[in-house]
């Protein structure tokens, strides 16, 4: 992640360490109340949206619950509702990290054209989302498309952007194996400054690479530019 986004992440992460602390000054008697951290990483395809999910139940120690509309969503009256109540019952109790991936397709703009039953699950998952006293990501490529009654219930709005020159080289670095023998035409910073890859793109050179030279003969397992 840019420095920028990283910093602003960490800042949302830190709120409920902070409230606690701040327990003897009556946090919990004010209307603070005791919020949970909801988070909206949006932005371009392959950019680290649901990785960043990943490393941040990583980091607070816990384990990610990984939402998708098509575990969730069913055809028949009041099931959807149901399966929406269990996921989050679940993880309230294992007090586990959420991710609701690719979430415009749950938490689309809610319309007349809707069915009674869109219109319902919808409601109920941004009832969950607010009551949720732990950790909600939401990924998305079409933050346009949300509905407008997500953004209150937000603590950061966090664009997951295209990788700069600085993050690209950092991502080439970590996708190659360490000991994989480079030839001397690969520079790693001339690669970055060339090509303006995600990092879902970068992984998909570097495996291809990686395996490429390891099938070479014995003496040209090189990794070459």
């Amino acid at each position: 992640l840019r420095a920028e986004t990283r910093a602003r992440l960490v800042e949302a992460l830190a709120v409920p360490q902070g409230l606690a602390a701040a327990a003897d000054w009556g946090a919990s008697e004010s209307l603070l109340g005791t919020p949970g951290v909801a988070l909206l990483l949006y932005g371009p395809p392959g950019t680290g949206k649901t990785l960043a999910a990943e490393a941040i139940a990583g980091e607070l120690g816990r384990g990610l619950w990984r939402l998708r509309a098509d575990q969730l969503l069913n055809k028949y009256v009041g099931e959807t509702e149901k399966r929406i109540s269990a996921a989050f019952s679940a993880a309230r109790e294992a007090g586990d990290v959420v991710l609701l991936d690719e979430a415009d397709s749950l938490l689309a703009a809610r319309g007349p054209e809707n069915q009674r039953w869109e219109v319902s699950a919808t409601n109920l998952l941004l009832q969950e989302i607010e009551r949720f006293t732990g950790v909600v990501v939401l990924t998305t490529n079409r933050d346009a498309a949300l509905d407008p009654a997500l953004e209150r219930r937000l603590l950061a709005r966090l664009e997951i952007g295209m990788p700069g020159l600085a993050e690209r080289v950092e991502l080439w670095k970590r996708h190659l194996p360490p000991r994989a023998p480079l030839a001397g035409d690969v520079d790693l910073a001339s690669l970055a400054r060339a090509y303006p890859l995600s990092g879902s793109l970068i992984r998909t050179a570097a495996l291809f690479a990686v395996s490429k030279a390891a099938a070479r003969p014995e003496g040209q397992r090189l990794l070459t530019r």
